[in-house]
């Protein structure tokens, strides 16, 4: 994990390998850190992943314009 933006001593914003942004708390965790900087895993106490509600936003609108009747014919065929 690497800083993203540092909140305060004892919260950040940070990201992961896999490109996932975290929010981190802990005593002293952001102490001192610049964007960029290792995280110590030691001091994390808690950590929270924000629920990516883009990915979701288009399917709920594909699925709204789609007539009734046509979903529930769609569903019996494929039952």
């Amino acid at each position: 994990m690497k800083f993203v933006k540092v909140f305060n001593n004892n919260v950040a914003l940070v990201k992961d390998s896999s490109n996932v942004e975290w929010v981190i708390m802990g005593t002293g965790v952001g102490f001192q850190k610049k964007k960029g900087d290792p995280v110590d895993k030691a001091v994390i106490r808690r950590k929270f992943v924000a629920e990516s509600s883009n990915i979701r936003r288009p399917l709920a609108q594909i699925l709204e314009s789609i007539k009734p009747e046509i979903l529930e014919v769609s569903v019996e065929l494929i039952k």
